[in-house]
């Protein structure tokens, strides 16, 4: 049963994430006519609280590993808590933005560090269900957030569209305690004569986490600046070009969801010159001549397999963390440097 409620926890913060970014759309009108400001100003408030989850969602997994998921997960309701709380008790625009950027901030921690949670804590048989499961308030959160918020300021008041969250948020603090545990604290509770020994490797970990950051800051920083970049297939390495500045780019009007055709490697060509991309990774071109193409027409080099949410099978080249991050750090060394 707690795995269900860990998978339950997580839902309810993903939702109240979702929902808090469109939720005002139809209340500003209300919200400027009590701040004294013209409805128009109100952007602010729908800008920054995006923006702030676009800044802070890259450092979470990185935090997460730093101080527990469990300690992170927690601490990000409660931000996002009062923040929601503050925004309730705004009187003037800049304290609106303000608060709506630490409840930003907030739900930036909360759902990736919630999808780690539940990586490490579903079993692998239902880890499929347990994500698919995850995707439906991220579906029906900014659906519902418009004609909620209309609803609530309509017939009680604005300001109740953010307390609403308390009670949510504090319910989800609760079952974050009883219900997710750190790995560290979870093998001290099943065997406590090995907790010095848990709490060394914890250390030893952490660690070559640092030891890892240097290292990759300093691979990356032997790469012209103005070659790093990539375009790639891969939508999640957001947070390693963030944290090393280098940066991946989507391919244009092509799918990545399937084989891509000579039309689609027309597109990637075009767009390569256009932005003077000196390296392209294309996990969905298989045939080798279509590769040679992009090299031969555009003069990027082609890349191997890069890794982002997921691991290579057991003595492959991305086994571990730690692995995953040489072996793509490797590669981007090979296609932009040679």
């Amino acid at each position: 049963m707690p795995r269900y409620f860990v998978t339950l926890i997580v839902a309810v913060a993903l939702f109240m994430e979702n929902m808090d970014s469109t939720v005002i759309a139809t209340s500003l009108p209300a919200i400027a006519r009590d701040l004294g400001e013209d409805p128009i100003a109100l952007k602010l408030a729908l800008t920054s609280y995006l923006l702030s989850l676009a800044v802070f969602i890259p450092l979470s997994g990185w935090v997460a590993d730093r101080f527990g998921a469990r300690t992170v997960f927690r601490a990000a309701i409660v931000v996002f808590t009062l923040g929601s709380a503050a925004c309730g008790f705004a009187h003037s625009l800049l304290d609106f933005v303000l608060f709506r950027i630490i409840q930003g901030i907030g739900g930036a921690m909360m759902v990736p560090v919630g999808r780690l949670v539940i990586l490490r804590t579903v079993p692998k048989a239902e880890l499929i269900s347990a994500l698919a499961w995850l995707t439906i308030p991220a579906l029906l959160g900014p659906v519902m957030g418009p004609p909620l918020g209309g609803f609530i300021t309509t017939y009680v008041s604005w300001r109740w569209i953010f307390w609403i969250n308390i009670p949510m948020g504090i319910l989800g603090v609760i079952l974050a305690t009883c219900y997710v545990a750190n790995i560290r604290d979870g093998l001290a509770a099943i065997d406590p004569a090995g907790k010095a020994i848990y709490d060394a490797n914890a250390a030893a970990y952490l660690g070559k986490l640092d030891q890892l950051e240097k290292e990759v800051r300093a691979t990356i920083a032997g790469i012209p600046a103005d070659r790093r970049k990539v375009i790639t297939t891969h939508d999640s390495l957001g947070y390693f070009g963030d944290a090393f500045g280098v940066k991946f780019i989507s391919p244009e009007r092509v799918s990545t969801d399937s084989e891509a055709s000579a039309r689609d490697v027309a597109k990637i060509i075009a767009q390569i010159r256009r932005e003077k991309i000196p390296a392209v990774f294309m996990e969905n071109i298989t045939d080798p001549r279509l590769m040679r193409e992009i090299a031969r027409e555009t003069g990027a080099a082609t890349g191997g397999t890069l890794y982002s949410d997921a691991l290579s099978a057991p003595g492959g080249p991305a086994a571990t963390y730690i692995e995953m991050m040489r072996h793509n750090v490797r590669e981007l060394i090979k296609a932009l440097v040679g």
